[in-house]
C-alpha cells in the first residue's frame, strides 16, 4: 500500500482507497481511510523505499524472512524464490505494474513453509532487470556462506528461481519462449508455421550449459536491448536448469485452453468457425463452472484482452 501511493502522489491515494474498498469485505476491520493504514505501516515496518525507472522499490530482505520461518533445530536452509507480476488493476492508473519476489524455505516451521515477502516493485512499467534483481541477488551471495545467527552456524543455499513463462525470459534477459531462439534447455532453433501464426520445435539439439550462457555464448538468445549479464548468474545456481517454470497460467490456461477456445469459436488453422449463435451458448457454459478458487470465468470479449 505503501509503494502503490508513493508511486503517484497526485493518484496514488485514490488508488489505495479502491483497493481497500475491494478488500474490505474480505477484512472487516480494515480502516475506511488510506491515511490510517498507512499510518499503521509506518508504525510497524520500515518502509525504505528505491525509486527504479518509472517506479519504486522495496526489499525487505531475505534474511528477514529465513529468521521468522526457519526451523528451530535445523542448521541446513534451502529456499524457491518466486518472481511474477501481481495483477492490481487500477482504474486510476491502467499502467500500474506490480512485481513481486517472494521466498519459501523447505525446511519451515511449516513443512514446505510458508511464502515471504522480499521486495516489492511499483511502477507504470517493468524496471530493468538488472536493476530490480541486484539486492535479492547481492542478499542471496553474502547469505549463501556459513551464516552464523548468533547461535548456530547456518548452511544456505538456493534451490530454484521459480517465475511464469514471460517473467522468466525477463529476469534472465532472453528472447520470449514463442521466439525462433527461445528454446531455453537446447540450441534448437524453432520453425515459423505461417498457417498457424506460431513456432514450433522439432526434435533436440546440444543442450545449453551454465558456463555458456553466462559467457554470452548464446548470442541469439539473448535480448539484443540487454548488454549486462542476469544478476542471478552471480547466484549460486544454474541458470539453465535453476531457473524454471512454475507456471499453469501462461502454459495452460492461456498457451492452450484460450488457443482452443478461440480455435472452436471464431476458426483456426484447418477448423471452421463455429456458428454465431452458438457462442453465447459455450460461453454460459464455461461461464457457470465453479471452480475451487475466488475466480471467476471472464466473459468471451474479456479473454481477448488477456
Amino acid at each position: 500500500m505503501m509503494l502503490i501511493t508513493e508511486q503517484s502522489s497526485e493518484t496514488g491515494p485514490a488508488m489505495l482507497q479502491q483497493r481497500m474498498c475491494l478488500l474490505r469485505q474480505f477484512f472487516p476491520g480494515m480502516p475506511r481511510d488510506p491515511l490510517t493504514a498507512l499510518k499503521g505501516l509506518t508504525e510497524s515496518w520500515n518502509i525504505v523505499y528505491t525509486v527504479m525507472g518509472d517506479g519504486v522499490y522495496w526489499h525487505r530482505g531475505l534474511e528477514a524472512g529465513i529468521r521468522a520461518n526457519m526451523a528451530n533445530d535445523t542448521t541446513k536452509v534451502k529456499f524457491d524464490i518466486h518472481i511474477n507480476a501481481t495483477p492490481l488493476p487500477q482504474p486510476t492508473n491502467p499502467l500500474l505494474a506490480t512485481w513481486t519476489i517472494q521466498a519459501r524455505l523447505h525446511e519451515g516451521t511449516k513443512p514446505p513453509g510458508d511464502p515471504f515477502v522480499v521486495g516489492v516493485f511499483c511502477g507504470d512499467s517493468l524496471p530493468p532487470f538488472v536493476d530490480f534483481l541486484r539486492p535479492l541477488c547481492e542478499e542471496v551471495r553474502s547469505l549463501c556462506t556459513t551464516y552464523d545467527d548468533g547461535h548456530i552456524l547456518l548452511t544456505i543455499k538456493p534451490r530454484a528461481v521459480m517465475a511464469d513463462a514471460t517473467a522468466r525470459a525477463y529476469i534472465k534477459g532472453t528472447k520470449h519462449q514463442y521466439g525462433l531462439y527461445g528454446c531455453t534447455i537446447c540450441c534448437i532453433t524453432g520453425v515459423f508455421v505461417t498457417e498457424f501464426n506460431l513456432v514450433t520445435f522439432n526434435g533436440i539439439s546440444i543442450p545449453r550449459t551454465h558456463t555458456l550462457f553466462t559467457g554470452r555464448y548464446y548470442d541469439t538468445t539473448h535480448r539484443v536491448s540487454e548488454l549486462t549479464m542476469t544478476p542471478l548468474a552471480r547466484m549460486p545456481i544454474d541458470v539453465i536448469k535453476d531457473v524454471i517454470v512454475g507456471d499453469n497460467r501462461h502454459l495452460l490456461h492461456i498457451g492452450i485452453a484460450k488457443t482452443l477456445f478461440f480455435g472452436y469459436a471464431e476458426g483456426y488453422g484447418r477448423l471452421n468457425a463455429m456458428e454465431a449463435h452458438l457462442i453465447p451458448s459455450l460461453e454460459n457454459a464455461l461461464f457457470n463452472v465453479r471452480f475451487p478458487h475466488e475466480r471467476k470465468p471472464r466473459q468471451f470479449g474479456q479473454l481477448k484482452k488477456i
